[in-house]
């Protein structure tokens, strides 16, 4: 049957569709689609666009190579449907997941469009590995920030990202390292559904250095073994003292787990938010603050040399969201950072009032600042300056006790108490 003789007896059947721009999937590995209606489809189009390798199963029909002018490209899909001509859009997989149908849809309204799905490289990428992905988050590095991606992913269990070229698989390992993230497996996804089609198990290391087919996706999924247990299996709060790494003649000088509580509580943290965690010594509270905060970023600042040791192996171990370590003395150190939306004072080397001054001024309006000291004295002073400058701050006390059994029997033995100032800004 020729073309035209398929256009004349199909063009009444779809004449209810003629107002609608169509938009049809392609399964990974195929260039036309599987179904003999939707075959037709195509051979009615008075205008089908696409990546050339669709087109070109169809050259008898006009068409239309979509690549980066896409914006004129549905402008005059738009005219050709008001006039009431037949276009189709061929797309990959399905045309709504981050493809050219939700861009369709939003430009013109669903009412105008009509999407033909096939199995996405995403369906087809999970069902290779056997593993579930419902509980899986998905992202593209088509267009966008690869930094904005590894964010994302730095806060994910198991994720899909879909990439492009042979370099940006890569450069997004390189990314993830960076942030501390190397507990990810990733597997690269190379021609799903073509002859040559491979899938690679592979760390972050080694991703780095693969040479990649353009064609690619990579899943990513987080080892949930030996030290990083705790980072796994949604534990976002309360890692044990002893689990954290400390610099020797340093062990005892840690925020304790049940005071992290009340202190990240205070912080009241959100996804997105920037944190100050200065004098933040091993890292305790930047840690957990990380964990909870998702796509935030924390920033760690702290002076001494071997407690920034002990910082960066904790953040390697246990971070979700980005930690930076800022290795210097505040307030000189927090001038180059973005303004926070919370800050938390875990040490001041004596310059409490300089190092008040620029958090109290460079906070967000409603952000928390939350301070913790030894002596009462200095929780005071800390208290009296907050207020000097139209806050209302709280000042409490906390003490707290751990049971130890001894071969005579149980003992209590007191933490160091902690005074704790908390406010937030008008």
């Amino acid at each position: 049957m020729t073309v035209e003789a398929i256009r004349e007896g199909l063009v009444k059947h779809d004449e209810v569709n003629r107002g609608k721009i169509h938009v049809v999937g392609i399964p990974p590995g195929r260039v036309t689609p599987q179904e003999e209606p939707l075959r037709r489809l195509l051979s009615m189009a008075d205008l089908l666009v696409g990546r050339e390798e669709y087109l070109a199963p169809w050259p008898g029909l006009p068409s239309l190579k979509l690549g980066s002018n896409w914006e004129e490209v549905v402008e005059l899909a738009e005219r050709k449907r008001a006039e009431g001509k037949l276009v189709v859009f061929l797309a990959s997989g399905d045309p709504l997941f981050f493809g050219i149908g939700s861009t369709l849809v939003r430009r013109l309204g669903a009412e105008k469009v009509v999407v033909h799905p096939a199995v996405s490289s995403m369906q087809v990428a999970f069902a290779r590995i056997g593993e579930s992905w419902e509980d899986a988050t998905f992202l593209s590095a088509h267009s966008g920030s690869l930094i904005e991606v590894a964010k994302k992913l730095a806060s994910s269990g198991k994720a899909c990202v879909l990439t492009s070229g042979s370099q940006q698989p890569s450069r997004l390992a390189e990314a993830l390292m960076g942030m501390g993230c190397h507990d990810l497996v990733a597997f690269l996804c190379e021609n799903l559904g073509f002859e040559d089609e491979r899938i690679t198990k592979m760390s972050l290391e080694e991703l780095s250095r693969a040479r990649c087919s353009p064609l690619n996706l990579i899943l990513f999924r987080r080892q949930a073994e030996g030290e990083n247990r705790l980072r796994e299996g949604g534990c976002l709060l309360g890692l044990p003292d002893e689990e954290l790494s400390r610099p020797p003649g340093k062990e005892g000088m840690i925020t304790k787990r049940e005071l992290r509580a009340i202190v990240l509580s205070r912080l009241q943290l959100r996804q997105g938010d920037v944190l100050w965690d200065v004098g933040s010594g091993s890292g305790a509270v930047s840690v957990e603050a990380s964990r909870m905060m998702g796509t935030g970023r924390v920033y760690a600042v702290e002076r001494d040399p071997r407690s920034v040791e002990a910082l960066r192996r904790n953040i390697h171990r246990y971070s979700v969201a980005p930690v930076e370590v800022v290795a210097g003395e505040a307030p000189e150190a927090l001038e180059p950072l973005p303004p926070p939306d919370a800050v938390f004072l875990g040490g001041s080397g004596g310059r409490l009032g300089e190092i008040l001054d620029l958090c109290c001024r460079r906070l967000k309006s409603g952000g928390r600042l939350v301070a913790n000291f030894a002596s009462p004295e200095r929780a005071l002073e800390a208290k009296k300056y907050l207020e000097r400058n139209g806050m209302c701050p709280e000042l409490f006390l906390f003490q707290g006790a751990r049971l130890f059994g001894t071969r005579g029997g149980e003992l209590l033995s007191a933490l160091n108490p902690v005074f704790v100032v908390s406010t937030t800004k008008g």
